[in-house]
């Protein structure tokens, strides 16, 4: 499978991917000159409204959400994130959500 290259977006929601050729790659991007070019811009995605207004969403979060989620991302590289405990927790969350509805 190739790797992705640079990905850009052309200002109306449709991004293009580039393509970066690996030892196994059989595609046209391996040729040379414009051949690898064209194989470049070849794929692109359309990106729906909503996904639009998604990205436009204000990314700030205060610094107590930021360390919260650092942390959560710490526990999970480190493969102590989820628990027995955390695990009982969702269950009941999820038992008393179904029971009420």
């Amino acid at each position: 499978m190739a790797e992705l290259g640079s990905i850009s977006g052309a200002g109306d929601g449709t991004l293009r991917v580039g393509r970066v050729a690996g030892e196994n790659d059989t595609a046209p991007a391996r040729q040379a000159g414009e051949d690898v070019r064209r194989a470049r811009d070849a794929d692109s995605v359309n990106l729906s409204d909503a996904a639009r207004a998604a990205s436009r969403l204000p990314q700030a979060r205060s610094p107590e959400q930021a360390a919260r989620i650092a942390a959560i991302r710490d526990q999970i590289e480190a493969g102590t994130y989820e628990s027995p405990a955390k695990l009982d927790a969702a269950i009941d969350r999820l038992i008393t959500e179904i029971q009420s509805s």
